[in-house]
């Protein structure tokens, strides 16, 4: 899940509202990352993806799949049948990594026998030319005008000796046309021109339809400059949590300011940083509402005293009998 740091920005401007002069420029900014790293301890993002087979036992993770917070909870193998086909981990799959690819793409599912299987529509084809449209799409063209009438959306291309190994691989096919040639594809290890591949790239490609894999997974929440993908209780969770930590800030600094006021000061720092610190608490709170933390409530108690005079003259519950 993406934030977009400047409106993360503009909303803990407006909680905390009394910011100059005690805190310092890209102070909201540090108490926002925070906020984020807190957030994927406390509540992980839930995601789920889908892996095209290509007949091995070994697949790369999706980039959303980050190494230390992130875990595979289901595997589900291949999608699509009655009953559903989920593996156990262990049993039928497990987490590994390959020291052999980048650190970024280190982390690898692999079945422990079964493996998911396709079946080639088009092989061999020869790409002319491999070149970013936007976002993760990624166009590549063939030579020798094949024929894609029989190539569909969410059909899969299978692409290697490229130049760039970012290119080779299996992705989801997203767009086919057969009168100019391409087919379109969602790689998201690209995200712009660098890896583009133009007159004559060295790649050959298979057009397929497979069997899926589909994995749930915890992603993790991240601030961005640019991209903005909101759920709101999560976003109002980041801001709430920073607003908190700047009070907290404001009010240290105030309780600190005591030792220092003169008698002209205007400002009673006293008041002022026990202000700030129960705005703080409040703001803590209500994230902690939001990730299922609840707040620091107390639980619900009764006492009843039994003063019973018993006929026997024994001994009340909570204190003895009096002397007669």
């Amino acid at each position: 899940m993406v934030f977009k740091l400047a409106d993360a920005q503009a909303t803990v401007a407006l909680f905390v509202k009394d910011t100059a002069p005690f805190l310092a420029v890209g102070d909201d900014e540090k108490a926002i990352h925070f906020a984020i790293q807190q957030l994927n301890r406390d509540q992980p993002f839930n995601d789920v993806s889908d892996i095209p087979g290509d007949g091995t036992q070994d697949y790369r993770l999706p980039v959303a799949f980050v190494k230390g917070l992130s875990n595979v909870s289901t595997v589900e193998s291949p999608t699509g049948k009655s009953p559903i086909r989920m593996k156990t981990r262990n049993d039928d799959w497990f987490l590994y990594e390959d020291p052999t690819f980048v650190t970024a793409q280190r982390q690898r599912l692999r079945f422990n026998q079964s493996s998911p299987s396709f079946s080639n529509i088009l092989e061999a084809l020869d790409v002319d030319e491999i070149l970013w449209q936007s976002g993760n799409t990624i166009r590549y063209t063939f030579n020798g005008a094949p024929d894609l009438s029989g190539i569909a959306v969410n059909n899969v291309l299978f692409a290697e000796s490229s130049t760039n190994s970012d290119n080779n691989g299996s992705y989801y096919i997203s767009a086919v046309n057969n009168g100019s040639n391409y087919v379109e594809v969602t790689n998201d290890l690209r995200g712009d021109a660098t890896l583009d591949e133009a007159s004559d790239s060295p790649s050959t490609v298979n057009l397929r339809t497979v069997e899926t894999i589909r994995i749930r997974f915890n992603s993790v929440h991240f601030i961005s400059t640019t991209d903005s993908s909101l759920n709101t209780n999560t976003f109002n969770a980041v801001c709430y949590l920073a607003t908190s930590l700047l009070l907290y800030s404001l009010s240290n600094f105030m309780n600190e300011s005591v030792n220092r006021q003169i008698n002209v000061d205007s400002v009673d720092y006293a008041i002022k940083g026990q202000n700030y610190r129960v705005s703080a608490k409040d703001f803590e709170d209500k994230y902690k509402v939001i990730v299922g933390l609840k707040g620091n409530i107390k639980p619900a108690q009764a006492l009843v005293e039994a003063d019973i005079k018993f006929m026997h003259g024994e001994d009340f519950i909570f204190h003895p009998t009096g002397q007669r």
